[in-house]
């Protein structure tokens, strides 16, 4: 096992320091590719069989990548539902991301937090890339570009079967302060994340639980759907990557108009009562679509 040391703050620049460091030692013995690049956070807690799902994942020669997705342990999800009655508050994300995904409804995404790489398909991808916004804030979606240059050198993406458990205080954050992105609050540092976050998960939700009146925790969940539905669906079908075809097999034809009329004013919807009201009526038939 190797330590290593990454002076220049961000999880991207962590990610990159260390899978860069496996090619380089690769390349030093002179040995064939034949090794597989699995990522995780410090935030998430890996399932025992994890690596031997990564592995089983690769039996095909195609696939350079595998994506999974991670959840709420479900300690957290018993608890808001006794403070709140929603069942599946965060969990309904990781499922609605897997049913498009097994519909082949969507182009499957890398996340961070649950992802692997084959170590040619990595070093072809060439590798983790930190990029900017125009304002010189850091983008949050490094491996996933990773994974859009990885299937653009041919290979395939297959969803990894596997979730992890990821820590949820940045949601929790955003719910208690009303923020829209805990990435980067009010004083932000284009160096890295979470720089005003140092409450405990577990802190944080009990405060959430006590005090968050269910109303709140109803428009967060419901920007957290909305926020799945447009990066997968109606920005991909706007710039063209899915169809209309591939989406009517789950959207009814109201349904696909109302989202796509709502893309230029994201979540001003739920503030509406009639949009709002549609929006949930979507929900309900979403929920039991996933069967939950």
């Amino acid at each position: 096992m190797y330590l290593i040391e990454e002076s220049v703050p961000g999880v991207s620049t962590a990610r990159k320091t260390g899978m860069d460091n496996v090619l380089q030692r690769l390349f030093e013995r002179n040995v064939e590719f034949h090794h597989i690049l699995a990522v995780t956070d410090a935030d998430t807690i890996p399932p025992k069989e994890w690596l031997e799902k990564i592995a089983n994942g690769f039996s095909r020669p195609q696939i350079g990548c595998l994506a999974g997705t991670h959840e709420a342990s479900k300690e957290i999800e018993e608890k808001i539902e006794r403070a709140t009655g929603i069942k599946h508050y965060f969990n309904i994300i990781p499922s609605l991301i897997e049913f498009f995904e097994k519909n082949r409804i969507v182009l499957i995404k890398m996340s961070g937090p649950n992802s692997a790489f084959t170590a040619v398909a990595y070093a072809h991808g060439k590798g983790i890339k930190q990029e900017y916004d125009p304002s010189g804030r850091i983008k949050l979606s490094e491996v996933n570009n990773l994974g859009n240059r990885i299937r653009q050198c041919g290979y395939k993406i297959a969803p990894m079967q596997c979730k992890v458990i990821k820590n949820r205080r940045r949601e929790l954050f955003e719910i208690i302060n009303n923020c829209k992105n805990s990435y980067f609050p009010e004083g932000f540092s284009t160096n890295g994340r979470f720089n005003v976050i140092r409450e405990d998960e577990s802190e944080l939700l009990d405060f959430a639980c006590s005090n968050i009146p269910k109303e709140t925790w109803e428009y967060y969940r419901h920007k957290m759907i909305y926020k799945v539905l447009n990066n997968f669906i109606f920005q991909p079908l706007i710039l063209g990557d899915i169809t209309n075809e591939k989406i009517r097999e789950f959207f009814t034809s109201e349904e696909i108009n109302f989202f796509l009329s709502i893309c230029s004013s994201p979540l001003n919807f739920l503030n509406n009562q009639n949009t709002g009201k549609f929006f949930k009526n979507f929900l309900s038939h979403l929920e039991e679509t996933l069967e939950l």
